[in-house]
């Protein structure tokens, strides 16, 4: 069959359709409010120019307000399809044995290698970069309304600038490259636990996780597990500084073999 990969992909957005509702809702939230801001501006609001210290005021980690603005509304989007991602990852597998689909799709021409990465490709690859268009898109619709509807926003923020705009858009899209690649083997690793699972994927993914973190703690008096744990959850801020890491390139390979895992359970497992 022609053009699997696609298919697959768009198989997984018509059966998990919070994967693009939730940033939708979350983005088109966020535009309700800048327009319920603009409305109610003059009664509600009093910025004055001299507020922020105007074009070359900075925000934290020396971002200006243009960053802090992109970087802002982006991670609001990112958090909200991190959650749904993670839950669509522990259900992927399952569901589709709970419900018999997987009869019909492994009575059509596509492998099991096909159907795992594909569903590794929707979390990791094309939920991330769609998130990433989509906060690319709304933001200057999100900053021309509260330029047009709040007293001196322009003033207080800078103004719009172009180059800063697209620095930041630069800066987000080498975060989500390198933080999917670090969360890599955290997928992998919530598809196994859907793969194996027979009532509670969520379980099996945690359960391990705790049993060792509370035995460390309870036998060494130390906390190396959810120190390492934290670590591997904090997403990477440049793809510069992801690749120096050799925890990245271990990582890959841990999920690569967990990935290898997750394709023979799914190959002789159907819980017929």
């Amino acid at each position: 069959m022609k053009n699997m990969l696609p298919t697959l992909i768009r198989r997984e957005f018509w059966e998990h359709r919070s994967l693009w509702i939730a940033p939708l809702a979350v983005a088109g939230f966020l535009v309700l409010m800048a327009l319920g801001a603009a409305v109610f501006a003059d009664v509600h609001f009093n910025m004055g120019a001299r507020g922020w210290g105007g074009r070359n005021a900075m925000g934290p980690a020396g971002m200006n307000m243009m960053q802090m603005g992109v970087f802002g509304f982006t991670m609001q989007l990112f958090f909200v399809s991190s959650i749904t991602c993670g839950f669509y990852l522990l259900d992927c597998l399952y569901s589709e044995r709970k419900d018999r689909s997987i009869l019909f799709w492994k009575s059509l021409p596509v492998s099991d290698v096909q159907t795992v990465m594909s569903k590794f490709a929707v979390a990791t690859v094309v939920v991330p970069l769609g998130v990433f268009v989509l906060a690319t898109v709304v933001y200057p619709t999100l900053y021309a309304i509260s330029a047009m509807g709040i007293p001196n926003f322009s003033a207080v923020t800078g103004g719009w600038n172009t180059a800063d705009w697209l620095r930041a858009e630069w800066a987000v899209l080498s975060s989500v490259v390198a933080t999917g690649l670090w969360y890599a083997p955290v997928a992998a690793w919530s598809m196994m636990a859907s793969a194996f699972s027979r009532r509670s994927p969520i379980m099996i993914s945690l359960l391990p996780v705790v049993v060792v973190g509370v035995a460390e703690g309870l036998v060494f008096r130390s906390g190396h597990t959810w120190k390492f744990l934290a670590y591997r959850l904090t997403p990477i801020p440049d793809l510069a500084q992801a690749i120096t890491r050799p925890g990245l390139w271990i990582g890959l390979a841990v999920a690569a073999g967990m990935l290898y895992i997750v394709v023979r359970l799914r190959r002789y497992r159907d819980d017929t």
